[in-house]
């Protein structure tokens, strides 16, 4: 179980069971080695989407690239890029289904901080309760739920833990 704050929300994600593990981690092999392509060229875009805790600003960081650095960011997430796009559109509603079925977004009481509700970012039919997840987060959510899953499976979560 993984709490997450994004954006002004708060989200719970819980641990895929033991088929739906198994099913996910095949679907997601090409994009695992990927990913520590991508690292290995140095691609801050996957350091920062690695980041299991989100920080308590209340503005967005700025991050500012010459188009060298820019150009050089391109070259790094490649590899990543590439596995995504040729990873068919079956896969990807499977892994996105099942990680975000594993979502919920968190209520708390206003005066104790005590939560109160957990209520699930998909319906059974998966479709998003709420119209303020984007992409952005929705990946965040499904990174979080495979990455607390496979963590013992893969070598994902030793990656991130080295590099960032």
């Amino acid at each position: 179980m993984a709490i997450l704050k994004i954006n002004d929300a708060e989200y719970r994600t819980d641990i895929l069971d033991l088929r739906e593990q198994l099913h996910v981690a095949r679907r997601l092999h090409p994009i695992v080695g990927a990913i520590k392509e991508s690292l290995m060229r140095g691609s801050l875009f996957m350091l920062k989407f690695g980041q299991k805790e989100a920080t308590n600003q209340d503005k967005p960081e700025e991050v500012t690239l010459k188009f060298e650095e820019f150009l050089n960011e391109l070259d790094a997430i490649e590899p990543f890029t590439t596995a995504l796009g040729k990873m068919s559109d079956e896969d990807a509603d499977y892994i996105m289904n099942r990680c975000l079925a594993k979502a919920y977004r968190i209520n708390r009481n206003p005066a104790t901080g005590e939560i109160v509700g957990l209520h699930p970012v998909v319906d059974v039919n998966g479709r998003m309760m709420y119209d303020d997840i984007k992409l952005d987060v929705a990946l965040q959510l499904v990174w979080s739920v495979a990455s607390e899953s496979l963590g013992n499976f893969t070598s994902v979560n030793r990656l991130f833990q080295q590099t960032g």
